[in-house]
């Protein structure tokens, strides 16, 4: 298996990971924690968080690899 395909698989869970924090962050936070609305919306802002930096890792990747 090519290092270069882990990468884009890595990249790929990560940006699903989060997007599935992003959506659905209710049921991604803890079974004790999941009416506190604070802790909701920091558990959507972290999906975001893992979005943006899949994506940055993703595009760094292809430069990388590209050379």
């Amino acid at each position: 298996m090519n290092y270069e395909v882990v990468t884009y698989f890595v990249n790929g869970a990560m940006v699903l990971f989060g997007l599935i924090m992003a959506v659905a962050p209710k049921t991604c936070t803890k079974k004790d924690f999941r009416e506190d609305s604070q802790i909701v919306e920091k558990t959507r802002k972290s999906g975001i968080g893992m979005i943006i930096c899949g994506i940055a890792l993703l595009l760094f990747n292809l430069i990388a690899f590209n050379k």
